[in-house]
């Protein structure tokens, strides 16, 4: 699916989520890479293709679970 068959800002929103989802694992990866006993296991990444629980917003509505 592309982010054009959405409203703009619905795709937008979507995007800062990702963006402060890849800053939080960059993040956690270096703070793995400087100490790796804080951690139980290395950092992966939360995404997985889809966004089905992500909730939105659209001028104050919201859309999701």
């Amino acid at each position: 699916m592309s982010n054009t068959a959405l409203p703009r800002q619905v795709s937008n929103q979507v995007l800062r989520v990702l963006h402060r989802n890849w800053k939080s694992f960059f993040a956690a990866q270096k703070a793995y890479n400087l100490e790796p006993s804080k951690f139980v296991s290395r950092p992966q990444p939360k995404y997985n293709g889809t966004y089905a629980n992500t909730k939105v917003s659209l001028k104050n509505r919201w859309f999701g679970n």
